[in-house]
């Protein structure tokens, strides 16, 4: 009788003992889960915040855009430029024919010009992207994003591997 008494208790405390690992290692894993938690929902908030930028710049892109049609169709629309145009049409084709002709094409450049760095000095201040800004701007976006997508791809890889660590 005393043997098996020896039995039982020696078989009940490989038990607690055995629990008692278990209960150590559910910790332990618990522990890793609570920081895997941490770095994936950290990881997400990026995401998202990146995704609120690029929606964002993608909105204020169209809606310039927007603006830039409207202000060149009321340009377009208004008698005076209307006139204007006209009135250069005529002019050029007078001037061409005569010495001054030269000059006056010279001088249709140069106001041109000034005319191009005036509308661009416009556009700025009214905080307005031109066109050729906003393609370098999305040229730049897309490649941005690229790099996002390669690193995000490359932590995904070190996630898993972190996650699935071989055993040696």
């Amino acid at each position: 009788m005393a043997s098996e008494t020896t039995v039982i208790e020696e078989s009940v405390e490989r038990l607690q003992k055995a629990f008692a690992a278990m209960g150590e290692e559910i910790d332990s894993f618990q522990s890793r889960l609570a920081e895997r938690q941490e770095s994936v929902v950290a990881d997400a908030r990026k995401r998202v915040e990146a995704l609120r930028e690029e929606i964002r710049f993608d909105n204020l892109t169209e809606r310039a855009g927007k603006l830039q049609q409207q202000i060149e169709k009321d340009l377009r629309s208004n008698p005076y430029v209307q006139r204007a145009q006209k009135a250069r049409k005529e002019l050029e084709r007078d001037l061409a024919a005569t010495e001054w002709g030269q000059r006056g094409l010279e001088l249709r450049r140069e106001a041109g010009e000034q005319f191009d760095q005036r509308v661009d000095e416009v556009l700025g201040s009214f905080q307005i992207a031109r066109a050729a800004d906003v393609k370098k701007l999305e040229r730049k976006i897309t490649r941005l994003n690229k790099k996002l997508r390669e690193l995000e791809k490359d932590q995904s890889k070190t996630d898993v591997a972190r996650a699935h660590p071989t055993v040696q």
